[in-house]
């Protein structure tokens, strides 16, 4: 096999000129573009990181105002919860204050019958007597 020096020489001076011209009018355009849209990626990437811690921000704000007002809803509940033991013990006092004086009513009224019935009988009998007396005489 013959080599062609000329040919070779040619070749390597070829390839090496295009390189340089690869590299002087292409290979800077071309990492510049790729340096560009790496930066764009970095960017969005510290955007997204960014969002994201704010986003855990407002999730632990959240669960607080959350948390906050789950307290108070059961610190409310608790309150009524007494307020409604109060009133219902007050109401039962009531009731059973209108029943005792209902009862003493009741007691005072029974009384005063019986004693209505046991002055008619009395008188009733004291009629009968009388009459049964002079029926005798």
């Amino acid at each position: 096999m013959h080599i062609d020096w000329f040919v070779l020489l040619c070749q390597i001076f070829n390839f090496l000129l295009l390189m340089y011209l690869l590299k002087r009018f292409l290979y800077g355009r071309i990492i510049k573009a790729m340096d560009d849209r790496e930066a764009k990626i970095v960017a969005r990437f510290a955007e997204a990181e960014e969002l994201k811690i704010k986003a855990n921000e407002a999730a632990e704000l959240y669960d607080k105002r959350n948390q906050l007002l789950s307290e108070k809803s059961e610190q409310m509940l608790n309150e009524a919860t007494m307020a409604a033991e109060a009133k219902r013990k007050e109401l039962m006092e009531k009731v059973r204050a209108e029943a005792e004086l209902i009862k003493v009513r009741w007691q005072d009224m029974l009384a005063s019958e019986q004693e209505a019935f046991f002055q008619d009988l009395r008188q009733r009998a004291a009629k009968q007597i009388y009459a049964a007396r002079w029926r005798r005489s």
